[in-house]
């Protein structure tokens, strides 16, 4: 049983495509399968989830960023 959270790397390329990694902190040395994920121009799929995450990361590391003063 896995009872980690699962985390993924996440890099928006040019904005209607991203690539997806999953973090396997138990697996040290294994690569896991890297998604490349396309926008599909409507609201299903994984590109707008991943998108939203990445923003969410984005706001908070800026977030980060003021309160540190950089």
């Amino acid at each position: 049983m896995y009872d980690e959270a699962v985390r993924f790397n996440v890099l928006i390329l040019d904005g209607s495509m991203c690539v997806v990694q999953p973090y396997l902190s138990q697996a040290r040395g294994v690569d896991p399968h890297t998604l490349l994920i396309n926008d599909s121009a409507t609201a299903d799929g994984l590109f707008p989830p991943c998108r939203t995450a990445w923003r969410y990361a984005a706001a908070q590391r800026a977030l980060a960023a003021c309160r540190l003063g950089g």
